[in-house]
């Protein structure tokens, strides 16, 4: 990891479960191939939605469901 993408996992981490909480991040769609989505600088692994065209560049919010799971990717156009 770079020390940004640890400095925005340490800022995000909730005390009480100590997962990172990306729900309501706003972002951007970085990649469609592997789904990624830039937060802050930081490029993080994302699912998609089933059907939903990605557009690279496009802004998108994150919805985390659990620990160890890959936050769902929302691209709001």
């Amino acid at each position: 990891m770079q020390a940004s993408e640890i400095d925005l996992l340490k800022a995000l981490k909730q005390p009480e479960t100590g997962a990172a909480n990306l729900t309501g991040r706003v972002g951007t769609v970085a990649s469609t191939s592997p789904v990624t989505a830039t937060v802050d600088s930081v490029t993080i692994p994302c699912r998609q939605i089933a059907g939903q065209t990605l557009t690279v560049g496009q802004p998108c919010v994150l919805i985390t469901f659990g620990i160890g799971t890959k936050p769902l990717l929302i691209q709001t156009n």
